[in-house]
């Protein structure tokens, strides 16, 4: 005769899951109570993000880290590294209707060294009457964000 083998899960193994499950919850929850109308603020989050996360990336590779814009298609391009070859990454700026993005050049660059320097142009996001520059602090690398701003 065999002995009879319980299967299924121990009861240490549920709670570690429910508890998983609950973190996981307790994150993803206020991100969708608290979801805004889309509107010019967002627009400059999500590219105040980007440019972050350029920053970080720089940080993180040990290598310079470059964000080219195109205010006037809604573009961008990201470039790890010193060359001015392909880029690595391309993305379409989804704007709200309504807003537009400018600039003094038709492209506008940021970039991002390893050290926490940086360099960059100014980008302005109009929307609703509403002006926001972003631009990058050189000593520092910090994204700016400036309302009511003038070009």
């Amino acid at each position: 005769m065999r002995p009879h083998r319980q299967t299924g899960f121990t009861l240490i193994e549920l709670v570690v899951v429910i508890a998983i499950l609950g973190v996981t919850f307790a994150v993803a929850i206020p991100s969708f109570s608290n979801r805004r109308r889309y509107n010019e603020s967002d627009a400059a989050g999500a590219i105040t993000l980007l440019l972050e996360r350029a920053r970080h990336t720089a940080a993180e590779r040990g290598r310079a880290t470059r964000v080219t814009i195109a205010p006037s298609a809604a573009r961008a391009w990201l470039h790890i590294g010193e060359s001015d070859s392909t880029p690595d990454s391309s993305i379409t700026l989804m704007l709200p209707a309504g807003t537009t993005l400018s600039a003094a050049t038709p492209r506008v660059e940021f970039t991002f060294e390893p050290s926490g320097r940086a360099r960059g142009d100014q980008l302005l996001i109009d929307a609703n009457g509403t002006r926001t520059a972003i631009t990058v602090d050189p000593s520092t690398g910090d994204v700016r964000r400036s309302s009511n701003a003038t070009p």
